[in-house]
């Protein structure tokens, strides 16, 4: 259904599963199609592969960034994608498992919405028993790291740093993540990417403000 609606020759879709590619591609061929960091392509050879298929981008894994040595070899720098503020560990051993958890919890709260009236509750813990073998992945904490947290990884790209290193590399498609940060942290590393300097305390100000207008935070006097 999601599908159908988007497919205006304007939207794309991010895939990891050749599944859902193969089904795209031949049911919505209007899509544009991205490949996903979630495949976990570490190898510079098997990336360039990949960037030779017929994909609109090709998002970089995490333990790339800051790789020169790698990235300068790289011959369609515009069809990267590189997500400058992973909160990973570099070269993490779960991360392919925890991108394979958070697929199957989808799947699992469907399933039980499927199933169950509206007013009986999701049970983590029970999918979390359920899928032991993940407990490494289930447990971690990176995503709640904030954008101060971060800075000092080795996989870390600053403004400055898209700017004076990447651009003139060839590289223009950056992509911050967060969509499942907490609304103050997510706040910070939009205020850190896309607000200048001199800015960045009233921009925050006016944030913390409309919120309270709206609601969202209150404060007691």
């Amino acid at each position: 259904m999601i599908l159908s609606y988007a497919n205006n020759g304007m939207n794309g879709c991010i895939v990891a599963s050749d599944l859902l590619e193969d089904y795209i591609r031949k049911n919505y061929p209007k899509m544009k199609i991205t490949s996903s960091t979630c495949k976990r392509i570490t190898d510079p050879e098997k990336l360039n592969n990949e960037l030779d298929r017929d994909y609109h981008l090709v998002v970089l894994d995490y333990d790339f960034n800051n790789r020169f040595d790698v990235l300068e070899k790289i011959e369609n720098k515009d069809k990267c994608e590189i997500l400058v503020n992973p909160c990973c560990v570099p070269a993490c051993k779960n991360r392919s498992d925890h991108y394979k958890v958070i697929g199957l919890e989808q799947i699992a709260i469907n399933e039980h919405m499927k199933k169950n009236p509206a007013n009986v509750p999701y049970d983590p813990d029970k999918f979390a028993k359920q899928h032991s073998e993940y407990k490494a992945a289930l447990e971690c904490t990176c995503e709640h790291r904030t954008i101060f947290e971060i800075k000092d990884l080795p996989t870390h790209i600053s403004p400055d740093d898209i700017w004076n290193k990447y651009v003139p590399m060839g590289f223009s498609n950056f992509k911050i993540e967060g969509r499942t940060f907490d609304l103050f942290n997510l706040m910070e590393h939009y205020l850190y990417y896309m607000i200048k300097p001199e800015c960045r305390d009233n921009a925050r100000l006016v944030f913390l403000r409309n919120l309270r207008r709206n609601g969202v935070i209150m404060v007691n006097g």
